[in-house]
């Protein structure tokens, strides 16, 4: 029996924008050129999958902080794990797969899973960390995949162009029931009874931020860019809230400043020490992001205000985009 459509779509969406980091994750740790690309995806069938492979493979498995647990199993031919791994602390790749290998591998993953995190996050707007991240050599046998309605996706991994490897993900269901509980969504409920469901005491942020920035929306006519500058320079003045953001004025969030971003290959990270420098991709004097709750929301100097580091905005959202990026 073939997938339901909406499980595929959505997989499919994460999946795309998932080898994209996943392929210049890789590339950047091997120092090779590497395209991760998806063939395709459909129930679990053993027979399929063992064609691909032989008896023993390398499978990394980990776990996701979802409800259900949700079990991903990833598994790929020892070969290229000892390849892998090699190239990463540049060492030409021998013939027997160690400890050293498994090690490496793993410290792959918990880079590639710290990556994929935040896409899941972004893409199904649920809270996400992966977790117990193992790597160890299995037989291919029936008996791993004892879990039922498992999902399996089909993943190219070329290098140099030259190498074309195979890859299977292994989805159980209750991972996938997890990140996509289906097409009925609480907004697609009959209000009654999703009212029903919330109960009358139940406290709901993301609803009451969502409500609050409709009600601003309706308030606030567009300002031009011109009239913006010109409030900034204002006094503030006292903003009438809608009656529904006074529940929240007393939650708070963390707050920070963001200088700038960079990538650094292993060995650069190994060999820092007291004394290193490290360049970010902002220029100096450019304007520094201000984080709400790890969302951006303005732009800013940077100032030094009673021997404490500070920020003077120059440019901000406005206040129902920061509404909607609290959530």
């Amino acid at each position: 029996m073939a997938l339901e459509t909406h499980i595929t779509d959505v997989l499919t969406k994460i999946s795309e924008k998932e080898v994209q980091e996943v392929s210049e994750i890789l590339g950047t740790v091997i120092n090779k050129k590497v395209t991760v690309s998806l063939e395709g995806m459909d129930e679990f069938d053993f027979s399929t999958v063992k064609e691909n492979y032989s008896d023993s493979v390398l499978m990394v498995s980990c776990h996701l902080s979802t409800d259900p647990e949700g079990i991903i199993m990833v598994f790929l031919e020892k070969p290229l794990a000892i390849k892998i791994s090699s190239w990463m602390v540049m060492a030409e790749p021998v013939e027997e797969l160690n400890e050293e290998h498994l090690d490496s591998i793993k410290e792959i993953a918990n880079q590639i899973g710290g990556a994929l995190a935040p896409i899941i996050r972004d893409e199904l707007n649920i809270n996400i960390e992966v977790q117990g991240i193992e790597s160890k050599v299995v037989d291919l046998t029936e008996d791993i995949f004892s879990y039922p309605g498992l999902i399996a996706e089909k993943f190219k991994l070329d290098i140099n162009g030259e190498e074309s490897n195979i890859i299977y993900r292994v989805l159980t269901s209750s991972t996938v029931e997890s990140l996509i509980p289906g097409k009925e969504t609480e907004e697609e409920k009959p209000e009654a009874e999703a009212e029903k469901e919330k109960g009358e005491g139940e406290f709901d942020l993301e609803s009451m931020l969502s409500e609050a920035q409709e009600e601003i929306e309706d308030v606030s006519a567009p300002a031009a860019v011109e009239e913006e500058k010109k409030e900034l320079e204002k006094a503030p003045e006292k903003e009438v809230l809608p009656e529904k953001m006074e529940l929240l004025m007393d939650l708070s969030f963390p707050v920070s400043i963001e200088l700038g971003r960079t990538k650094m290959l292993i060995k650069d990270i190994l060999e820092l020490g007291h004394g290193s420098v490290i360049e970010f991709d902002k220029l100096a004097g450019e304007p520094v992001d201000l984080l709400i709750n790890d969302k951006k929301i303005a732009e800013g100097e940077v100032v030094v205000i009673d021997e404490h580091f500070g920020i003077r905005i120059t440019s901000l959202v406005k206040p129902s985009e920061r509404l909607s990026k609290l959530k």
